[in-house]
């Protein structure tokens, strides 16, 4: 179990398992509570390597964020990220706070291509067609130290939730066959959950979605992989967050893991909770 406490306002807990019928874990979560960055990687099935996408992809992430992000939302400095971004950064700062938000989600996106384009190397390197190789969801949040609100970001289908006013919200929108299918009015028949659209990594492009989240008082946030939601349905998640504080976060991210593996446990199980 891993806990910590982001800008002394927020207390996180986060724990992987490997579930009940895999033998290896390929998820991987990180708790950056000095940069107030909170990131969550599902190593794909089906892939090569799995485990090591979601570690590599993490880790850089991490190491991005950290030398172009700064904890009041202000860029660092000039990030090499893209050819086509360079103008972005000879621009002076936004002189709003809305502004620099939306630049922030910027950078945030332009890490997250950068990061794809690193791992998808790694599989050209292996001589890996294009969508094999290894591959990662990532889902993760970062916190703004001077207002109360945060960056919340994915690739894939792993999830961010908002508990609030004791009900349940995905603040995320699943990159899969199935929410297209919902979104299209569930014309047809379904097509199974585990269809990934976007992921990190076997494809040379991709679209994350970056938004700006208000955090009003009292909300808490769950990041978990589909290890969790396949097993686990919402209104038994939401009735183990009631009653989530401080004193009992790390109890309850251990009780969401269980209840998955009693249900079956049938993928690696990943969970971090975060409360006031």
């Amino acid at each position: 179990m891993t806990l910590a406490q982001v800008f002394n306002r927020y207390y996180v807990a986060g724990k992987t398992d490997c579930g009940r019928r895999r033998d290896h874990n390929e998820d991987t979560i990180l708790i950056n509570h000095a940069e107030g960055l909170i990131l969550l990687a599902d190593g794909m099935g089906g892939h090569q390597y799995g485990d090591k996408a979601s570690f590599e992809a993490t880790q850089l992430v991490n190491q991005l964020a950290a030398k172009h992000l700064s904890a009041d939302c202000k860029p660092r400095n000039q990030p090499n990220l893209w050819g086509k971004m360079a103008g972005l950064w000879r621009k002076s700062e936004p002189a709003d706070q809305q502004g620099l938000l939306e630049t922030h989600s910027q950078i945030i996106a332009d890490i997250l291509v950068q990061t794809n384009q690193a791992i998808y190397n790694l599989n050209q390197e292996a001589q890996m067609l294009d969508g094999n190789g290894m591959g990662t969801t990532l889902v993760g949040c970062r916190f703004c130290s001077a207002q109360p609100k945060m960056h919340v970001f994915h690739v894939g289908d792993s999830r961010l939730y908002r508990w609030r006013d004791n009900q349940l919200q995905q603040v995320t929108k699943d990159h899969s066959a199935y929410q297209i299918w919902l979104d299209n009015g569930q014309v047809g028949q379904a097509p199974r959950s585990n269809i990934i659209l976007q992921g990190i990594g076997p494809n040379p492009n991709v679209k994350p979605a970056v938004q700006i989240l208000d955090i009003a008082s009292g909300d808490s946030f769950l990041l978990c992989s589909d290890g969790l939601t396949d097993m686990v349905d919402d209104s038994r998640i939401a009735a183990t967050l009631t009653g989530v504080c401080r004193d009992n976060i790390e109890q309850k991210t251990q009780q969401l893991i269980d209840m998955a593996n009693e249900n079956g446990g049938n993928d690696n199980i990943s969970v971090i909770l975060i409360c006031q």
